[in-house]
C-alpha cells in the first residue's frame, strides 16, 4: 500500500511474470514435503532406526532430490521451447497470402 500511494508500480503485471512451471514444481515440491510430515505423525513412536524416524529420512530424501530436480528444471524445461506460428503465416489460404519475415 505504502509503495503503491509512493507512484512505485511495476511496469507489467505481477501474472505474466510469476507464470512459470518452476514455480509450480516448487509448489508441488512444498505439497509433496507436507504430505509426508502428515503421513510421519501418524508412524508410532518407537519406531526409530539409529535415533532416526522414518519420517524425518524421508522428509529429508524428498527435499533433497526435489531440489535437484528443481536445478534441473531451471536450466530448461522442454515445455514452451517450440515456436508458435505468427497470426498471419499459421494457415495461408494462397500463397500470396504470406507476410514477409520481420527484418
Amino acid at each position: 500500500m505504502a509503495l503503491a500511494a509512493a507512484g512505485v508500480r511495476p511496469r507489467a503485471p505481477l501474472t505474466p511474470l510469476a507464470a512459470s512451471l518452476v514455480l509450480v514444481l516448487e509448489g508441488v515440491l512444498v505439497i509433496a514435503v507436507l504430505a509426508v510430515v502428515v503421513m510421519g505423525t501418524q508412524l508410532p513412536a518407537d519406531l526409530s532406526f539409529a535415533r532416526l524416524d522414518p519420517a524425518s529420512l524421508a522428509i529429508t530424501a524428498i527435499w533433497i532430490i526435489g531440489l535437484i530436480l528443481l536445478l534441473r528444471a531451471g536450466r530448461g524445461l522442454l515445455i514452451g521451447r517450440r515456436q508458435l506460428p505468427v497470426l498471419g503465416n499459421a494457415c495461408p489460404s494462397r500463397p500470396g497470402d504470406q507476410r514477409p519475415p520481420p527484418a
